[in-house]
């Protein structure tokens, strides 16, 4: 069953849906590094194709030492208050768009984005 699933999925990854996640993911991104410019938090957004990292330090990120350096304490309050917004990234505030995602997702996801960063910018 595993390998008929995998199969279907591959087959449904055909070129334009790949091109389509990697315009989702370039708007996601742009509409994540606004909210942090809005909102005067110093942060980057990171990512290619579908996938998307938000790291809480003002300089931009050219390697691991530079993520590890980010601001810790502010990656775990946006977790946890995307958590309470309904919104579930991994620990490190990334995540990945799926072939199901639309505009909606993304502008749910944005303006969470927007009011954790209100409630929790120090």
């Amino acid at each position: 069953m595993t390998l008929v699933a995998g199969e279907a999925v591959m087959l449904a990854l055909t070129p334009p849906v790949y091109r389509r996640l990697a315009e989702l993911g370039e708007a996601i991104r742009g509409k994540l590094r606004s909210a942090l410019a809005e909102t005067g938090v110093p942060g980057q957004v990171t990512g290619v194709a579908s996938l998307f990292g938000v790291h809480f330090t003002p300089r931009p990120i050219r390697n691991y030492r530079d993520v590890v350096a980010g601001d810790t304490e502010m990656t775990r309050a946006v977790f946890t208050g995307l958590l309470n917004e309904g919104v579930l990234l991994q620990t490190s505030c990334a995540g990945s768009l799926g072939v199901m995602t639309g505009e909606v997702e993304i502008d749910t996801l944005v303006s969470a984005f927007s009011r954790v960063l209100a409630r929790v910018r120090g």
